[in-house]
């Protein structure tokens, strides 16, 4: 397994961002075409659910302008799993756009360490220095996806207590009121 040091991913995506990663004449479409001929010498067979993705317009289209600049770094070329890895990471743009604002995933550090270490995964590298167990627990840690399941349960939980406190105070005024009336 090919060990890989994140923060030199990190300095390239910071570098690549700004001319990359802006709204552009270039289409998605094109991007996407010339990333896979560039970095796995032909195009991935995409089903029609991931070309609906990279024909978006909404935040996905943003992280997939990132995870592009990102996979176009030479430590991706001519891997084998492109075309795996590829799916598996554009499947993640709908939950990715979902957890936190897109400018998190350039401006934050953390989130863009998330976006790298999932990327690194996908094509299963290791970072350099940890073992692979390790290197889960990291992710694990900045999984953004994860963590925007965790608060939406944990808000519709509250909810749901809420209600319930409120059903309880209106039947113990009900029953307040019911035995007011008997005497």
């Amino acid at each position: 397994m090919k060990e890989i040091r994140w923060q030199e991913l990190d300095l390239h995506l910071r570098q690549i961002m700004p001319p990359f990663t802006r709204d552009s004449q270039v289409g998605l479409e094109a991007l996407v075409h010339e990333t896979l001929l560039r970095q796995y010498g032909r195009f991935a067979d995409l089903e029609e659910k991931d070309w609906s993705l990279v024909r978006s317009r909404g935040p996905e289209a943003g992280l997939l302008r990132l995870l592009l600049g990102l996979l176009n770094h030479p430590v991706f070329t001519g891997s084998p799993l492109w075309p795996k890895a590829f799916r598996t990471l554009v499947s993640l743009l709908p939950d990715w756009s979902r957890s936190a604002p897109i400018r998190l995933f350039y401006q934050d550090a953390e989130r863009r360490e998330e976006v790298i270490r999932r990327v690194l995964t996908a094509f299963d590298f290791e970072v350099e220095g940890e073992t692979m167990e390790e290197g889960r627990q990291r992710l694990e840690t900045l999984d953004s996806i994860a963590r925007s399941r965790v608060l939406a349960e944990t808000r519709a939980a509250q909810k749901r207590a809420l209600e319930i406190r409120e059903a309880l105070a209106r039947k113990a005024a009900e029953e307040a009121a019911s035995k007011y009336m008997r005497e």
